[in-house]
């Protein structure tokens, strides 16, 4: 009887954790990055705008393109140089974007990366 029960929560064990590393997967399938540029981006925000007016702006412009923002956050992993101040050179700064699964062909034309 013990043997049936361990078995038994083993089992559940394996199935919960399967179905959560699916799911992860399909998560980071629909995450998209685009490195934020002093004044080159196509919302018009950059350096100069706190990370607040950038999301709005964005947002704004994914929704125009039809595209559905689920997530979006900022970190310091930018590979651009941020050693200038001419519009193209980088912030530092990374916008990271979850969308729906079925907009991921558009942001890439748009020009985000996995």
């Amino acid at each position: 009887m013990k043997f049936q029960i361990f078995f038994f929560l083993t089992l559940i064990g394996i199935i919960t954790g399967s179905c959560s590393d699916e799911d992860e997967s399909n998560d980071n399938q629909n995450l998209f990055f685009w490195n934020q540029t002093q004044c080159a981006d196509p919302w018009e925000t950059g350096g100069n705008n706190s990370n607040s007016e950038t999301e709005m702006a964005v947002i704004l412009y994914l929704e125009n393109e039809g595209i559905t923002v689920t997530d979006l956050y900022f970190d310091q992993k930018s590979p651009l140089a941020s050693a200038c101040s001419a519009c193209n050179c980088g912030t530092d700064q990374r916008i990271i974007l979850r969308v729906n699964p079925t907009d991921a062909t558009k942001m890439i034309q748009l020009g985000f990366y996995q």
